[in-house]
């Protein structure tokens, strides 16, 4: 399984990941190793962590892992302050660039990292609009990504205001 785990991250340029639970807070750097070793020649890949975030006992973390000859971190992340206490776990975001190739110029973005809780999946995907307009006072650019818990029993797919309004779009439909 790590084998797998690790050639997926390899082969990604950025990615974000959630549910990290261990208190120790070494899973995400276990991780990152375990892709290094597997290609040793290659350029490390790198990784940033969120603080430990929820209301209960069993808290999670984010990661966010990313290629360096593609992607560079802009030294930029926090956790959303949340200021009505909608989420379960805050969205972490931060700040990267793509590069890209010589003749085109580099891509500066946010990225929202979000673990939705099941049971407020319709309250925290509305409030994921207000994550937005928080991150874009730093760039105009967000991704918001995760697990949206956002199928099945969890969320009525036919909302169509919030982040389900003709603003936003989403990459992976309801189907």
């Amino acid at each position: 399984v790590m084998k797998v785990l690790a050639f997926i991250g390899r082969t990604s340029d950025i990615m974000a990941i959630q549910e990290f639970r261990d208190k120790s807070e070494t899973t995400l750097d276990f991780y990152v190793d375990a892709i290094n070793a597997a290609w040793p020649n290659a350029t490390p890949m790198q990784s940033l962590g969120s603080p430990r975030l929820g209301r209960t006992q069993s808290k999670e973390r984010y990661g966010f892992i990313w290629d360096p000859d593609f992607i560079e971190y802009l030294g930029f992340s926090y956790v959303y302050p949340d200021p009505d206490d909608v989420f379960e776990r805050e969205p972490f975001i931060a700040s990267f660039r793509a590069r890209t190739s010589k003749n085109e110029e580099d891509f500066d973005f946010m990225l929202v990292n979000v673990h939705v809780k099941p049971d407020d999946a319709e309250a925290e995907i509305a409030a994921l609009v207000d994550v937005y307009e928080h991150a874009r006072q730093y760039d105009e650019d967000v991704i918001i990504l995760g697990d949206f818990n956002a199928d099945g029993s969890y969320f009525d797919e036919e909302i169509t205001t919030g982040l389900r309004d003709e603003r936003f779009i989403w990459a992976v439909g309801d189907d």
